[in-house]
């Protein structure tokens, strides 16, 4: 739990320090890079290659077959799927990618991936796209707002509902534009980068009695 931390390996701006060492750098590609360095794996070869795969997908610049099969596997993986990809990457580095459960989890990503390409297909672009999904889509929303960027939007913002008061907020921005995601997710109880952040929120209960008192 933040505050009782031992040793932290992150990169992002908006998560204060709360460990007692830190490995911390908001200019890092990402969380993965300083992990390597808190483990001390800095010339492990499979860590390495883990982490090569780890910035192109966290900066969004998926360029290699191996990030993109394993960033599909992973969006929709479950908790206890997770847990079963990181062991056997731990262990197998990216030779992982062969295993048969996990080429499973990777088909699924392709199926997602391609009815998300579907929906982008009928957005407008513009240069701020604001989308409202009142129901799970079962898509890669963070995947969704990198799309409609690549497309030509300088800010993709996405505001999912997941139940009657649980919402769920995806923010992208082009690096070089003038949008800042953070100011938006922070004020929600998230947080991450000024290019891409998000946030989970409960909207407050309808307050019916001070509606009529108004009234």
């Amino acid at each position: 739990m933040p505050g009782k931390v031992l040793i932290r390996a992150d990169h992002h701006r908006t998560n204060k320090p709360c460990a007692k060492v830190e490995f911390y750098d908001p200019e890092a590609p990402c969380s993965a890079l300083m992990a390597m360095k808190a483990l001390d794996l800095e010339n492990d070869l499979i860590a390495n290659n883990l982490v090569k795969v780890a910035i192109e997908t966290d900066t969004a610049n998926i360029t290699s077959e191996e990030a993109e099969r394993l960033d599909l596997a992973v969006r929709f993986a479950s908790y206890p799927e997770k847990i079963f990809i990181v062991k056997n990457l731990a262990i197998n580095g990216l030779q992982s990618l062969n295993n048969s459960r996990i080429g499973r989890l990777i088909e699924r990503g392709y199926r997602a991936k391609r009815l998300m390409l579907e929906i982008a297909d009928k957005i407008p672009i513009k240069d701020v796209v604001n989308i409202y999904s009142s129901i799970d889509l079962g898509i890669s929303y963070r995947q969704l707002t990198i799309e409609l960027q690549h497309r030509g939007a300088k800010m993709v913002n996405i505001l999912l509902r997941l139940s009657r008061r649980t919402f769920r907020y995806y923010c992208g921005a082009d690096r070089d534009s003038p949008y800042d995601c953070t100011q938006v997710a922070t004020k929600l109880g998230g947080g991450g980068h000024k290019y891409a952040s998000g946030a989970q929120y409960k909207s407050p209960f309808f307050n019916q009695v001070r509606v009529l008192r108004l009234s």
